[in-house]
């Protein structure tokens, strides 16, 4: 029931009363958004500051022993000079221990001119209970970008599959990445989670309007500069005339 411009016992009263409840409802409105938006803040800060364990505080290990004068520390000291070389047969394995947990959405691998071609990233949270990250049967060695949808770990290993068909490698660098800094897609399907792209666990059809009409575009953003010659694409139907451009910001 609405009263309005009546004059009616007690007015002042019920009005005084009105007032208050309104200020009470209004205060604690404020009161909690102002809680919803510190919770908002605190998540969007903490996403945004997560960092990588400093690298005094990563252990490396393998399950083959190394080579004298090239140890899996090797791997993980930054050196690009320095490298481990070990048995990669089948079953073993180099394991790196960042200390703590992060998302790692991505790790490059900087091998020498011995290099696995086949291999998996497994990551785990207690160094027992290990999942795939990424797999693959075809790598060409050089520089490896393996990127994959962003997972919670503290260990991470570069794993040889049971029948493979490695023996030795040299690997001077395994340098995990954050998910915040790992390259990005955009311009895919809703729904699917675009990292998945770049193992090709999944497809999508573009769905961002391109800069011509009728055109879609996919886009690739990497938040650090790297050392790329080219975007190797496996398409899932005729592409019909797409072509690629790169943009630097």
């Amino acid at each position: 029931m609405l009263f309005a411009n009546m004059a009616m016992p007690g007015k002042a009263a019920t009005a005084e009363k009105a007032q208050q409840v309104h200020n009470h409802s209004v205060a604690r409105f404020s009161s909690l958004l102002a809680g919803l938006l510190s919770v908002l803040a605190a998540s969007l800060a903490s996403g945004a500051d997560e960092q990588l364990p400093p690298r005094s505080e990563w252990r490396a290990t393998s399950s083959a022993t190394p080579h004298p004068g090239m140890t899996p520390a090797m791997a993980i000291d930054g050196d690009p000079v320095t490298k481990w070389d070990g048995s990669f047969a089948p079953g073993n394995w180099l394991q790196v221990d960042m200390g703590r947990e992060a998302m790692i959405g991505g790790i490059i691998l900087q091998w020498d001119e011995a290099y696995a071609r086949e291999y998996k990233i497994q990551y785990s949270v207690d160094g027992k209970h290990w999942q795939i990250a990424f797999q693959t049967s075809d790598s060409l060695g050089g520089v490896d970008y393996v990127l994959f949808p962003s997972v919670r770990a503290r260990y991470l290993r570069l794993a040889s599959p049971a029948n493979s068909t490695n023996s030795s490698v040299s690997l001077f660098e395994f340098e995990p990445l954050l998910a915040s800094q790992s390259p990005r897609i955009t311009g895919a399907e809703q729904g699917i989670d675009a990292a998945a792209l770049w193992g090709g666990d999944v497809h999508s059809d573009l769905v961002e309007p391109g800069p011509e009409f009728g055109t879609r575009q996919l886009h690739v953003y990497l938040p650090r500069a790297l050392p790329v010659s080219g975007l190797e694409v496996f398409w899932n139907s005729a592409r019909r005339g797409a072509r690629s451009w790169g943009v630097e910001k």
